[in-house]
Formats: structure tokens, C-alpha cells, sequence
């Protein structure tokens, strides 16, 4: 049986995987013990499930450069500029996301301090703890402003090349600047950030799935004759 060589089946296949990593990591891996720092001696006793969620993290970035350099050859017909600037983009996606994941794995290195105390956490400095929940809260904050730049530029490409429906592209990008204002909000302390998620949430899992039942259409394949614009 011949493998159907569609990159947008390939891509969703890809991007379906990205948003179950991302769910999976953050929401149930993560949320229960890196959410605040009441949690944190809880975070001695999670040590597997933390590092399984920063190698998940890392994993889903690789997974990202991934479908950009699937994407490239198709989104080169359409746009040079947006084609390299996804590639670029989930790069640097990626380095936040190690970013992130090095603030994780700093926090759990202190939960196993705090836990191995000898003469009671009391003698912990508390302040460390909070610092260091801060310095976590940051750096996921300023990776999800980040994320937004290769998702902007990957549903504008799709827009231009009819990946998928026009009206799915618009709102994906609607849905990516949404996240982007919530997420900002966020660090300005208005508390619309979670709400403001949703949009991205229901896009990013309509497109791959999309993706992965229908493909790309003909037209936008390198298979094609078209020449780019």
C-alpha cells in the first residue's frame, strides 16, 4: 500500500500530536504542582511527572521545526518570506520552550532540597521558593507570547496558499492575536488571560484534524505546476 505523500495529512498528523503534548504537559503534568507555590512541596514527590512534562515540552518544540520543514516547500510557492519566517520562528518557539523547561527543572531541584530538609522546612528560604515560581510564571508567560509568532505566520501562509478554508485561517489568526492580548493582559494583572485562550484552543485542534481527513488541496502541493507569487 503506497503512502499517500500529502504534506498536509503529514502536518496535521504532526500538529495534532503538538496540541496533545501541549495538553497533556500543561494541563495535567504541570498545572497540579508548578500553578503556585502552595503547591511546592508537592513538587519533591512529582519529580517523575515533571521531568516527564520537560521532555514532553521538548519534544512538542521539536515536533514544531518539524512541521515547519514539512510546510516549507509548499508555503514557498505562495511566499518565500512566510515560508522561512515559520521555520525561524519555531526555532526560536523552541528556545523559549528550553527556556521555559530549564525554570521547570530549577523548581524541582529546589522541591527535593525542601523535602530532604533535615531540620524542618522552616529553615528553607521561603523567599527562593517564591522567586523561583516567579521566574516559572515569566518564562511560560513570555513562551506563550512567543508561540504566538509561529502560529500568526503559520495560519497567514495558510491563508495564502488555501491550505484550509480562508474562513478557518481568519480565525485562526484572530484566535493567535486573542492569545496574544490575554497573554499580555496577563502579566499586566487583568486576569483574562485563561479565558482568552480558548479561541487558539478550538483552532488548534479543528486545523490538524482538518488537515489530517482532507490534506491540501492539489493546488497547493510542490507536485503542482504552479509557479509562486
Amino acid at each position: 500500500m503506497k503512502l499517500d505523500p500529502n504534506p498536509g495529512r503529514v502536518a496535521g498528523l504532526l500538529l495534532l500530536l503538538v496540541f496533545a503534548l501541549g495538553v497533556f504537559t500543561f494541563q495535567f503534568l504541570q498545572s497540579p504542582v508548578l500553578s503556585g507555590a502552595e503547591h511546592f512541596e508537592d513538587v519533591a514527590a512529582a519529580s517523575r511527572q515533571i521531568v516527564a512534562s520537560a521532555l514532553a515540552g521538548l519534544l512538542s518544540g521539536s515536533l514544531s521545526i518539524v512541521v515547519a520543514l514539512v510546510l516549507l516547500p509548499v508555503f514557498r510557492k505562495f511566499s518565500e518570506g512566510l515560508a522561512y519566517a515559520y521555520v525561524a520562528f519555531a526555532v526560536v518557539n523552541f528556545m523559549a520552550m528550553a527556556i521555559d523547561t530549564v525554570s521547570v527543572v530549577s523548581l524541582l531541584e529546589m522541591g527535593r532540597v525542601y523535602a530532604g530538609d533535615a531540620v524542618g522546612p522552616e529553615r528553607t528560604a521561603d523567599g527562593l521558593v517564591t522567586l523561583l515560581y516567579g521566574r516559572h510564571w515569566w518564562t511560560h508567560h513570555l513562551y506563550l507570547l512567543t508561540s504566538c509568532l509561529p502560529v500568526l505566520v503559520l495560519y497567514s501562509s495558510l491563508y495564502v496558499s488555501r491550505g484550509i478554508p480562508r474562513a478557518l485561517s481568519v480565525f485562526g489568526v484572530l484566535a493567535v492575536i486573542t492569545m496574544a492580548v490575554g497573554v499580555i493582559g496577563a502579566m499586566f494583572g487583568n486576569g483574562l488571560g485563561e479565558m482568552m485562550l480558548v479561541p487558539i484552543a478550538l483552532v488548534q485542534l479543528a486545523t490538524p484534524l482538518w488537515l489530517l481527513v482532507r490534506g491540501f488541496p492539489v493546488s497547493s502541493t510542490p507536485q503542482s505546476g504552479n509557479t509562486a507569487i
